[in-house]
């Protein structure tokens, strides 16, 4: 069961979206990579490029994966960002 909600982004927040064929990648032990390691690498990103963590993040379940073989999964992720405000105009002349 999903739950629904709102939430407002504030200036410098991020959102990530990732498919369950990241949290569900399996490793040689039959180990899901898991919600837990996904929140553990977006906390370790703070001053990582929003740009930069969908790659960080295929590349960390590639070595958790390590040598059992190309995923039948897709699990592409994808980041957004809200840029910080710009600065307040000046008055209109």
């Amino acid at each position: 069961m999903f739950e629904v909600g709102e939430t407002a982004f504030a200036p410098g927040d991020a959102l990530l979206l990732y498919s369950d064929g990241v949290s569900e990648a399996m490793d040689m032990r039959d180990q899901e990579y898991a919600e837990d390691r996904l929140r553990a690498l977006w906390q370790s990103s703070a001053g990582v490029a929003t740009r930069d963590i969908p790659n960080q993040l295929i590349q960390d379940v590639v070595k958790f994966r390590g040598t059992q073989g190309p995923e039948r999964r897709h699990h592409r992720p994808w980041s957004w960002d809200r840029a910080p405000s710009p600065e307040p105009a000046g008055p209109v002349r």
